[in-house]
């Protein structure tokens, strides 16, 4: 057999050989010998592009294949991959594996491209791990195959609150369906009410309807008395019932607080606020008072009053030293005692009850005649037998004697103390009477006091009123300097431990 010497890679092959190309299989005959062997110009021409066609379909094929081959192992890994999520604290917080779907807590991932959706996730959604929709995101494919029923939160599961797991505020429309019509407003609809804020006790007639509100602002960076702040405003708001007139400042750079702590505070008051921080004063007691010296402990005072006598703005102060190593039970104490100052308690100058201390004793007697008839006769239904109400006198102020407490002898029942008393004793729990509410009640004309929210006295269990942990008094220099060395209407408040 004779075969021509042409310049050709293609291979040749006898009749029946076979060639192989990856896995497509094609078997061609060869020419005949003869065919070959032919002298003929055009023949040997002809074989030549014979092969050289075979040769072109058969690496055509080959890459057919392997294009259809990864096509189809792409779509059997897509089809089957599936999310499996470790429980909180493991190493890894997800993990990809592929598998066939269908296994048991497992589901195929969601196809995707035969809707189109828009979707927004529940707010502050979260699992029962704290685990917010972000989490999810981060940590799992759409669908989130069967985590997104497995941690259920306040606001149900994954595939309630969250888009990716099939959940959220979502609206789906399908390619095919027709597009939603929106509905003309109906403007004949009444307009919603505006939301509700606090509204006053109904057994009071308050003027629209509106509550007796304190505004707190720490002024300064200490938090640790927040709480106690908070608690402070509470009690003396469930006494106080009605709101005030909102008060304008004189000017767009006054400050409610007179200077007097680290930041100012600007804009109209809505009835009262308090401004409050915690600074270093003098440590343990380094204060020259009445020419002693003494532990100050802070200020705390009215700063702004309406012509009614009801307080506007005030400020407490006080030294972090003595805060910080006092027991919670006197911090509460404190801080409920001074603010009841700062709204005007007891016995303040300008108010409808005031009387003049008296220089020549130690009390001073409050007496109708001044004023004080609601709160004389509230204590003397308490029949105590120790004699009229009195007030206890403190040294003398720039100017004069300063009488700003009940005096503890008109209180002398062994287990109850009235908070408005100077002198706090761990065996006698506190008390906001009858008295002091109607001494609040005549402080200022636009307050309007609920009586029913006084403590009786005396109490015949603490229960839930506060006890001191140890002995102490507190008492103050009315009109005296203030801490920063002013002068007028300064209260400087003093600390002795017994």
């Amino acid at each position: 057999m004779q075969s021509l010497q042409i310049q050709d890679t293609t291979p040749t092959s006898k009749e029946g050989e076979t060639y192989q190309y990856q896995s497509i299989s094609f078997k061609y005959a060869a020419e005949r010998e003869n065919e070959f062997s032919s002298p003929s110009c055009s023949n040997s021409t002809l074989v030549r592009k014979k092969r050289s066609l075979i040769g072109l379909l058969a690496i055509v094929a080959c890459l057919c294949t392997v294009a259809l081959s990864f096509l189809y192992l792409d779509q059997h890994r897509h089809a089957n991959d599936v999310y499996e999520a470790r429980a909180p604290g493991e190493v890894s917080d997800a993990v990809n594996i592929r598998g066939r779907g269908g296994e048991e807590g497992m589901a195929p991932l969601p196809l995707m491209g035969d809707a189109t959706s828009s979707c927004e996730d529940i707010p502050n959604w979260v699992d029962e791990n704290n685990h917010g929709c972000d989490w999810y995101k981060r940590r799992f494919a759409p669908g989130c195959a069967t985590l997104g029923q497995k941690w259920k939160g306040a606001m149900g599961l994954a595939s309630d609150g969250c888009c990716l797991c099939g959940g959220g505020r979502a609206s789906v429309i399908s390619d095919d369906s027709d597009p939603t019509v929106e509905e003309e407003p109906d403007t004949n609809k009444p307009p919603p009410p505006p939301p509700e804020g606090p509204t006053s006790d109904p057994a009071f007639n308050c003027p629209d309807n509106k509550p007796f509100q304190i505004t707190l602002v720490n002024t300064g960076s200490n938090t640790n008395f927040d709480k106690a702040f908070s608690d402070a405003k509470d009690r003396w708001e469930s006494i106080i019932k009605c709101g005030l007139e909102d008060e304008r400042p004189y000017s767009a750079h006054s400050d409610w607080f007179t200077n007097k702590l680290s930041r100012p505070h600007r804009g109209v008051v809505d009835d009262v606020v308090i401004g409050y921080e915690f600074i270093e004063i003098d440590g343990s007691g380094s204060v020259k008072e009445n020419g002693k010296f003494a532990n100050a402990i802070g200020q705390a005072r009215p700063t702004r009053q309406r012509g009614t006598g009801s307080t506007i703005s005030g400020i407490m102060q006080f030294d972090e030293y003595d805060f910080a190593r006092e027991s919670e039970e006197n911090a509460k104490l404190i801080i409920l005692h001074e603010m009841g100052h700062v709204l005007g308690l007891v016995n303040t100058p300008g108010t409808d009850c005031y009387t003049d201390c008296d220089i020549t004793a130690s009390t001073t007697i409050i007496s109708p005649r001044d004023g004080c008839t609601k709160t004389v006769d509230e204590y003397e239904k308490l029949n105590l037998g120790v004699g009229p109400l009195q007030l206890k006198n403190r040294g003398r102020g720039r100017d004069g004697m300063t009488c700003g407490h009940w005096a503890e002898s008109s209180f002398p029942d062994p287990f109850t103390d009235e908070l408005l008393t100077p002198g706090f004793d761990p065996k006698r729990c506190q008390t906001i009477s009858r008295v002091t509410v109607a001494a609040l009640d005549q402080a200022a004309t636009d307050y309007v006091v609920d009586y029913s929210a006084a403590d009786p006295y005396p109490y015949a269990s603490c229960g839930d009123l506060l006890r001191p942990t140890s002995s102490f008094t507190v008492e103050a220099d009315v009109d005296d300097e203030s801490l920063d060395g002013s002068s007028g209407n300064g209260r400087r408040l003093f600390m002795k431990r017994h």
